[in-house]
């Protein structure tokens, strides 16, 4: 059975997952994924993604693992952040014991679409008057309650918890839309609670504040904290990184793959507004001239770009796309391999912008000189944590 919180403003509502009271149990902290659904990066090995994460919750998790998730499941809305809050949806579903706070973003889709995501988590939930505002629907099941906190009425919904969770003998966790500072603040004022899961953009955090123990998972689902609970407190966390020796769920490699079908029978790389721009050239073209810097590029990664996506079946994908073409956004630029096979990698346009013009008049059409900092449109420390800048620019530097 699972539960689904959602966190609002104006209410929030209780939910609570468990067994006997004093029960020991495991419990694992993600969140805020903000639309990221599998590794990306352009540094190796990289980390995350929810077959990572449902790996880790199956492998370690014992019989009755808990799995709490907090924070935004995307940050923008359009259609492909709605595919996404759907299949992450489904995939904590797949976990059977997942308790969910969503956020503004996923609320912004309205409610046919938050019914849509709370269906495929597994809906076993106190739903529709919490959405609406509630704070009377709740469910209580030993030996946790969880409670959404969230904006001005963060006090009154921890102290809420706190007395239901008493009168219970349950032990209450507090899932806050805030800081560290908010969570360390709520902690102080209300020492009676054994955990308060916050939602911060980073890396996973673990503290104590007093006998509160304080929890971020970090964003991007790069990592999962996971706890023991003794039966009356959390032991230390463990800060668990969804690196490449996590193998995929195949359960929810199955759910992976559906989205990317989604995505690719949207046509959504179709869709992308065009900025008007100058016309491409394409690399080749380039090598007339600039045989050295060519040769130097097709020894390069980015040279194979867009086929390390086709590899792994996520080319239909935007937001991967994008920073594995040339061009894509603008009017002369990436549209499809069939249509403009020519832009179908990281060129040399990629960093010198629209080069036909340049082709045909060299000394008339200049194009710009380019240096390191070309290469953070794409290589961010979001991106690309491990990143070594200075290094990669010797690999591809040249006159």
């Amino acid at each position: 059975m699972k539960f689904w919180i959602a966190g609002l403003t104006a209410g929030g509502f209780l939910a609570a997952w468990g067994w006997s009271p004093r029960d020991e149990a495991e419990v694992f902290v993600c969140g805020l994924a903000e639309g990221s659904l599998g590794p990306c990066g352009c540094t190796k090995p990289m980390s995350g993604g929810i077959r990572r994460l449902a790996s880790v919750v199956r492998r370690e998790g014992g019989a009755r693992p808990l799995v709490l998730y907090s924070g935004d499941m995307v940050t923008g809305t359009g259609r492909q952040d709605l595919y996404k809050a759907q299949a992450l949806a489904e995939a904590l579903g797949s976990l059977e014991s997942a308790v969910v706070q969503i956020g503004a973003a996923e609320l912004s889709f309205g409610q046919g679409a938050v019914d849509s995501i709370a269906d495929l988590s597994g809906r076993q939930l106190v739903e529709s008057a919490a959405v609406a505002g509630s704070t009377q629907a709740r469910e209580e099941r030993p030996p946790f309650l969880v409670a959404a906190a969230e904006g001005v009425r963060v006090p009154d919904q921890a102290r809420s918890a706190v007395e239901s969770a008493k009168a219970a003998s349950l032990a209450p966790i507090v899932l806050l839309l805030g800081d560290r500072a908010a969570a360390s603040a709520l902690a102080r004022q209300f020492p009676e609670l054994a955990l308060i899961v916050f939602s911060q953009s980073g890396t996973a955090e673990t503290l104590r504040e007093g006998p509160v123990l304080i929890v971020s998972p970090g964003s991007k689902l790069k990592s999962v904290v996971r706890l023991r609970w003794t039966g009356d407190r959390f032991e230390t966390p463990a800060v668990i990184d969804l690196g490449p020796e996590w193998p995929d769920d195949p359960a929810v490699a199955r759910i992976f793959a559906r989205y990317l079908r989604r995505v690719a029978g949207a046509g959504l790389i179709d869709q992308i507004p065009r900025v008007p721009s100058g016309a491409f050239a394409g690399s080749t073209t380039c090598g007339a001239c600039h045989g050295a810097a060519t040769a130097k590029w097709k020894r390069s990664a980015h040279a194979r770009a867009l086929a390390t996506l086709e590899h792994e079946h996520e080319a239909a994908d935007p937001d991967c796309v994008r920073c594995h073409t040339t061009g894509l956004g603008l009017s002369g630029g990436f549209y499809s391999r069939a249509r403009t096979p020519a832009l179908a990698a990281v060129g040399c346009e990629s960093c010198h912008g629209p080069a036909r013009d340049h082709a045909r008049s060299p000394h008339r059409a200049r194009l710009p000189k380019v240096g390191l900092q070309a290469c953070q449109n794409c290589h961010t420390l979001e991106q690309s944590p491990g990143f070594d800048a200075a290094m990669h620019w010797q690999v591809i530097r040249h006159r």
